[in-house]
């Protein structure tokens, strides 16, 4: 295979999707392999960005989020994520009991943890001397990194097995075969009017959510 062809063929495309979600199934089985507990536009090659905020990142404040990019022939062509749920970070230990964001516990904004290949060991002494569980949240961290790395690896190899550039190709041609499935199923739906709804405890009051998708010969519109 080479970089030249203009679609990949569907054997070669099952072939790479498979790969892609084993390298995301190992950096997972790394992560629990190694962390301490049940739960777990300047940047330079061995750079790791980490951040807890949930305006940024993702749910609450013991989500940690680290990206590191993923450079192939001195040309950035993708990112290495990974989050886990940290056994501490300091503040209420049942976070939703909180009625602000500074009571969940220490929040860091977007900083390198890691520059060019060196742990930031300032961020990580910050970190640790906030929490109850400094050896967990330390080795948990840990695994983290390591999950980017064998990420970075295992993508790395596969382009480099399969002379390609980037995953332009792979991720153009994965989009296009989800999305010919998807209308090809929508497609076997009868024309009409469907209703679906769902009450969520919430947490202060219950929430209720309806959403309403009428299918015709002009398609499905779909309405909240």
């Amino acid at each position: 295979m080479t970089d030249s062809l203009n679609a990949v063929n569907p054997i070669d495309l099952e072939i790479l999707w498979n790969r892609l979600i084993s390298i995301a199934d190992e950096a997972g089985a790394v992560l629990k392999r190694t962390s301490f507990s049940t739960v777990v536009n300047q940047l330079k090659p061995g750079d790791v960005l980490f951040t807890n905020d949930p305006w940024i990142g993702t749910g609450h404040l013991p989500d940690a989020t680290m990206a590191r990019p993923i450079f192939y022939r001195e040309r950035l062509i993708g990112f290495a994520m990974a989050v886990a749920h940290l056994s501490d970070i300091g503040g209420r230990q049942w976070s939703a009991d909180a009625s602000e964001l500074f009571e969940e516990g220490i929040r860091f904004p977007v900083l390198k943890l890691v520059e060019a290949g060196i742990p930031n060991e300032l961020v990580m002494r910050l970190l640790l001397e906030n929490v109850r569980l400094p050896q967990q949240v330390q080795g948990d961290m840990l695994a983290q990194l390591a999950a980017l790395s064998v990420s970075e690896q295992r993508v790395l190899e596969c382009l480099q097995e399969h002379n390609f550039e980037s995953l332009d190709r792979i991720a153009d041609a994965i989009f296009d075969a989800s999305s010919r499935a998807a209308l090809a199923e929508l497609a076997t739906l009868k024309h009409g009017v469907y209703v679906g709804e769902v009450d969520s405890d919430g947490f202060d009051e219950s929430i209720h959510i309806q959403a309403r998708v009428e299918v015709s010969d002009r398609g499905s519109l779909w309405h909240q």
